[in-house]
């Protein structure tokens, strides 16, 4: 089984994303078209794709390329790539406590000759940051905040290289290639295609659809970056390459251990200077836990539930189980105390501050006008505030409009509630509302 791809594949594109499963039913089984076993032949073709990719991309949008290096064989390769081709992008990698990015990412960007930023994430840091993803997002949803949190902790650097370009990633790799999966039958079995045709088609058709939990996710996160942020792999294009791949093309042996993205880790071989290539062997996990950005949560977790009533007379939170932790936080629920409590720092130590409600309010809100924002261009501050009033209004929040700034560039509104006044700011931006108290 050495066939190789048919030629009548999907364009190469420019664009940041393509979300497959809208586009095209992958999820129906069909085993039969994964025909290419030989593991070098599907790198050959999984590194030519990703030069021709990275090429269209760099086409498509000019300014400094920026590759977004978690130190993983997916980003390491994207990053090779665009050097292969005489371009050598911005690297940043975002590191807290504990994550175990940093000493790949360092090498491969030395490796590759890449400029290279570590953003280094205290607790403190990560905390204000999920506050702040969790604001942007409209929900506390675990995975969707901690891959959050990374991504607005490398805005500063954007706006500092003020020429930003693509934002490269390897996101998109591990649904097309079986990337963390271990298969049950022998890969050279019948079974075994049929097994990984499931496994794959399952992912890909939950992941490369738009309408997913948080559909502008994006926008949200990202802001104005938001569409030169690349996923290099999810493209109709890539799908159907990756198609063709049978179990032996991305299961193997390497040095006596079994290995994933076994055509993905040859490519990315093949790419690296001669020094560097176990680069592409190393394995991690994905970025919410090899970037420390869980168990950094975890931690803050433990601070704020030691903070509760009464937490230390029976046994300490910090040190207890998690299954203990997850209760009592359950149980503050239940009794509303995260309701009006919320984790804070004051001179290096955790303490629980008081939640205002309009701050809160700004904190969940979203704004929906059910229509698009160019059919509002001339007066949108005004319908912008007019849907916030009625929403905040619903939570029994008695707003009185103090003065509506016409100035595009500052979008300020002023309000008051109660005897406390407001500056409302970037109003109408779902992503980027902020409330501060005068």
């Amino acid at each position: 089984m050495t066939e190789q791809p048919s030629p009548s594949l999907a364009e190469q594109t420019g664009d940041a994303m393509q979300f497959v499963a809208d586009v095209r039913n992958i999820d129906t089984p069909n085993p039969q078209r994964r025909q290419l076993a030989d593991p070098v032949a599907a790198a050959t073709l999984f590194k030519d794709e990703t030069v021709s990719r990275i090429e269209s991309i760099l086409n498509a949008q000019s300014g400094t390329p920026v590759i977004l290096l978690s130190g993983g064989v997916d980003s390491i390769l994207v990053a090779a790539a665009a050097v292969k081709l005489g371009v050598r992008p911005h690297a940043i990698t975002v590191i807290a406590n504990g994550g175990t990015d940093r000493e790949n990412a360092v090498a491969a960007a030395d490796a590759l000759g890449l400029t290279h930023e570590i953003i280094d994430l205290s607790e403190d840091t990560v905390v204000d940051l999920a506050r702040e993803a969790v604001n942007r997002l409209g929900l506390p949803e675990l995975w969707e905040v901690s891959y959050a949190i990374p991504l607005l902790a490398t805005l500063p650097v954007l706006d500092r290289i003020g020429t930003t370009g693509p934002i490269l990633t390897g996101s998109g790799a591990d649904a097309i290639v079986g990337g963390g999966k271990v298969l049950g039958h022998p890969i050279d079995s019948p079974q075994a295609i049929e097994e990984l045709d499931l496994i794959i088609r399952k992912e890909s058709a939950n992941n490369f659809v738009h309408d997913r939990l948080v559909p502008d996710f994006y926008p949200r996160v990202m802001g104005k970056y938001a569409d030169q942020f690349v996923h290099v792999f999810q493209t109709l294009r890539f799908w159907e390459v990756a198609e063709t791949f049978a179990p032996p093309a991305l299961f193997g042996n390497r040095d006596g251990n079994p290995v994933d993205k076994f055509a993905v880790r040859i490519a990315c071989e093949m790419l690296l200077p001669e020094t560097s290539k176990n680069l592409a062997w190393a394995k991690k996990s994905a970025i919410q836990r090899s970037a420390g950005i869980m168990g950094t949560l975890a931690t803050a977790s433990r601070t704020f539930a030691a903070s509760l009533p009464g937490a230390q007379t029976y046994s300490d939170p910090m040190t207890e189980p998690y299954e203990a932790v997850a209760t009592r936080l359950f149980l503050a629920l239940l009794d509303g105390t995260s309701q009006h409590q919320r984790y804070s720092t004051s001179g290096g130590e955790k303490a629980i501050t008081e939640t205002d409600p309009v701050t809160d309010f700004v904190a969940h809100y979203h704004l929906d006008i059910g229509g698009n924002w160019n059919s509002h261009r001339e007066n949108w501050q005004q319908v912008a505030l007019d849907a916030w009033l009625q929403a905040a209004q619903q939570r029994n929040l008695d707003a009185t409009v103090l003065y509506l700034c016409e100035d595009s560039n500052q979008d300020v509104a002023i309000i008051e509630v109660g005897q406390n006044r407001y500056a409302i700011t970037h109003l109408g931006r779902a992503a980027e509302v902020r409330a501060e108290r005068r």
